[in-house]
């Protein structure tokens, strides 16, 4: 496994420096989900020009707090305006460990990626390959044996996430998995 793949499997994704703040080298880090409660526990993030290749450079925080649609860090390797504006642009990312949550918390859709989709009578609907969603709610790409389908991620149809079998329970209105088939 390279460098980058190892180091891959342990960050996320989660936004980009958009512009350097003040004059003492403070980053303006907009953060794609605008979701920003995992900032108290970030000590260290990466950065790179690239999502799957360029030097990464792991980044140390000394203060950080919420700005507009993310954050604004102020890091110990940046000094000054200049430097931040040298790194504006690079993405952001940070462990994965800062995305998971406890039971009773509000989950991370990228918590239950991969896991299986059943019924309640135990048949296996598909395979959770990603996320969507109708502005009103979350959605559940899931893959069947044919199609993929959207399942709304609701309290009504979800029974039970069942994280160490990485399974997901669903109890499903009669036609919702094939809504969209042609007759």
């Amino acid at each position: 496994m390279s460098e980058n793949s190892a180091m891959d499997s342990k960050l996320q994704l989660v936004g980009k420096i958009k512009d350097a703040h003040g004059i003492k080298g403070e980053l303006y880090i907009l953060v794609f989900s605008k979701d920003v409660s995992w900032h108290k526990d970030l000590k260290h993030f990466t950065i790179s020009p690239s999502e799957t290749s360029g030097q990464r450079q792991v980044l140390t925080i000394e203060r950080v707090k919420p700005h507009k649609q993310g954050l604004v860090i102020k890091v110990k390797e940046v000094s000054d305006r200049n430097q931040a504006e040298a790194i504006k642009g690079q993405l952001f990312f940070i462990s994965k460990d800062l995305l998971s949550t406890s039971e009773g918390e509000t989950i991370y859709l990228k918590e239950i990626e991969g896991f299986e989709v059943q019924t309640e009578a135990g048949d296996v609907i598909g395979e959770i390959i990603g996320f969507s969603t109708n502005n009103i709610q979350d959605l559940l790409l899931v893959q069947t044996e044919t199609k993929v389908v959207e399942i709304p991620f609701v309290d009504a149809f979800v029974v039970e996430i069942d994280y160490e079998n990485e399974v997901i329970v669903v109890d499903l209105p009669p036609g919702l998995l094939s809504v969209g088939d042609k007759e």
